[in-house]
């Protein structure tokens, strides 16, 4: 069983954020925020990363629903190849 070292140097990659913090620096709701630090420990460059992957995927997830489905074909009138 391994353990995590937490630093005390505020400038290290093992001290943990403050949720609030960490909430407005990525602009997450504070629940996410909570979430993504409770998840990846207190490694600040994991956080940030799984951050901004899930960033990423809210932003992709929007533009899905926003965009409207593409047209399919009844497969009657599609063309056969021949």
């Amino acid at each position: 069983m391994s353990r995590t070292f937490v630093s005390s140097e505020p400038n290290s990659d093992r001290y943990p954020y403050e949720v609030g913090a960490f909430e407005q620096k990525q602009g997450l709701s504070r629940r996410a925020a909570e979430v993504i630090l409770h998840s990846n420990g207190p490694s600040r460059h994991q956080c940030d990363a799984a951050a901004r992957a899930y960033v990423d995927y809210m932003a992709l997830r929007q533009a899905k629903q926003a965009s409207p489905p593409a047209a399919v074909k009844p497969a009657h009138q599609a063309k056969r190849l021949s």
